[in-house]
């Protein structure tokens, strides 16, 4: 994919096994790729002298990087059926990637979960879910937030990671219908945690409880 700001290439390699010719759904599959930008990308935290930016006598003009560049490992397996429902069963993903965390502002994150479809007796088309993300603040926002305490002398939360947990149940109410609850604990909102000795007024974003619901109907 080519830009005005430059071209973006990505490359993806996939192996799938578990396949069973009985059991259609018993199959899993592992993938790894990355990416490449071709553009300039400034620095989070770093002008061209070196300094911080948040630095007063900094030139406001972040240092470039010459390209832009991450990697990433997908892992969806099926890890065990009943012998008797090809359909059904507990399923796991993990997803991993990563990118410098000098030019990103998110530099690493991992998803994982677990999905059992026909938990419940009676429930054959139902889907239970858990899963759980991390994204790690890449380095030089991270450094970042910190040079802005030091230089500013204000206490203000610091930038580290934001996590998530996620509890999910898609109920099949009828064949053309499916309602999924989904539970959202979120962990460090924005990615933040709070300077030592801060201020109530530098306090960050307070852990979050977040209730959804979603409906589907297909005709």
């Amino acid at each position: 994919m080519i830009g005005e700001s430059g071209a973006l290439v990505l490359e993806e390699l996939a192996y799938t096994f578990d396949i069973k010719p009985d059991l259609s759904t018993a199959r899993s599959d592992v993938k790894l790729g990355g990416w490449y930008h071709t553009a300039d990308f400034p620095d989070l935290r770093r002008d061209t002298l070196g300094r911080s930016l948040a630095d007063p006598t900094s030139n406001g003009i972040a240092v470039l990087h010459r390209g832009n560049f991450g990697l990433y490992m997908v892992v969806d397996k099926m890890l065990w059926q009943p012998i008797d429902a090809a359909d059904q069963g507990l399923a796991g993903f993990l997803r991993i990637g990563g990118a410098p965390g000098d030019r990103n502002l998110i530099s690493l994150e991992v998803d994982a979960g677990l999905t059992h479809k026909g938990l419940l007796p009676g429930r054959e088309t139902d889907l239970a879910g858990i899963a759980a993300s991390y994204g790690r603040t890449g380095s030089a926002a991270r450094g970042l937030s910190g040079d802005s305490v030091l230089f500013s002398g204000v206490e203000q939360p610091l930038r580290d990671y934001e996590a998530v947990l996620e509890l999910t149940y898609q109920w099949s109410v009828a064949p053309w219908r499916v309602l999924q609850p989904d539970l959202y604990a979120i962990f460090r909102p924005g990615g933040h945690i709070a300077a030592p000795f801060s201020a109530p007024i530098g306090q960050p974003i307070p852990n979050a409880l977040v209730l959804g619901i979603r409906s589907t109907i297909t005709s």
